[in-house]
């Protein structure tokens, strides 16, 4: 049985701009990769069916983005092969739901990695194609990618060098946020940044100008998911008095991570967010 690990990212930007013909939105992220993971395990046979557990009940198995993104990965291989397959996928969640943390896209990701290693006669560009058809940060989510400026509906990817020398310190509060609700009160309100910060801080990483981002972590659904959840503005508070040269909320939130590179300040910010919220995270950045 193959195991993998499947990365959460976090928004170092998220900028929400006009909304697409196709219904989505178009927008600038940069996104980065983080430790925080969930592990999923494959047994493959030569023929059979595609079955999916998962340690948390988030979805049914057949509305899962990782059982999909195996079916259509199946489906392709037998149009390209005349071959099939069958699989057992097991995912161990790690990474909170509904967080704004890409859970779900970087296990359906973690997917198609595997069964593109494991099977041959696919592209890859087949596999940024099932991806983008998915979802809007699975591409991202792909292997191949640690940071990088994301752009369109979040398929667009620039790499760029990733977020060095920091911990993340990740606190997630017991509210979940719809994705679907949060644009719509963004279309209704809409908020918009001036200078392109996304653009600047791919720039200031890729020349190792890591401090000067920190004023640069803007996030367009902040507003509105603060206004709807008092927490988030609390645990950003909270992280900038212990010591965090940034605190933003991550995606459609309710996460919220702040960036250290203090490891004494960041522990105890954690131990004091710990004690009033059960899903607190301490990880580093993938690099």
């Amino acid at each position: 049985m193959l195991s993998r690990i499947a990365y959460a990212k976090i928004n170092l930007t998220l900028e929400i701009l006009n909304k697409r013909d196709d219904g989505y939105h178009n927008i600038r992220s940069v996104m980065q990769k983080v430790s925080l993971s969930d592990t999923l395990y494959f047994d493959f046979f030569d023929r059979g069916d595609i079955f999916l557990e998962c340690d948390r009940k988030v979805c049914s198995a057949e509305d899962n983005l990782a059982y999909k993104a195996a079916a259509m990965f199946r489906n392709k291989y037998f149009n390209k092969t005349g071959k099939t397959f069958g699989v057992h996928i097991i995912i161990n969640k790690n990474i909170p739901d509904k967080a704004g943390l890409a859970g779900g896209s970087a296990d359906c990701a973690c997917v198609l990695d595997c069964l593109y290693e494991t099977f041959s006669g696919i592209d890859y560009v087949e596999i940024e194609s099932i991806a983008s058809k998915l979802g809007s940060d699975i591409n991202f989510c792909l292997d191949r990618h640690k940071s990088a400026l994301c752009t369109g509906r979040g398929t667009e990817i620039q790499d760029c060098m990733p977020l060095k020398d920091v911990q993340i310190l990740i606190c997630v509060p017991d509210y979940g946020m719809k994705t679907s609700d949060i644009y719509k009160a963004f279309d209704n309100d809409p908020i918009y940044f001036k200078n392109d910060p996304s653009g600047i801080v791919k720039d200031l990483l890729n020349a190792g100008r890591t401090s000067e981002i920190y004023s640069l972590t803007v996030n367009s659904f902040a507003p509105i998911c603060e206004s709807v959840c008092k927490d988030i503005a609390y645990i950003k508070e909270t992280m900038f008095s212990q010591g965090a040269h940034a605190a933003q909320m991550s995606g459609s939130g309710s996460a919220v991570y702040g960036i250290f590179d203090d490891d004494e300040k960041m522990r105890i910010c954690f131990e004091r967010l710990s004690a009033q919220y059960q899903k607190c995270y301490i990880c580093g950045t993938v690099i």
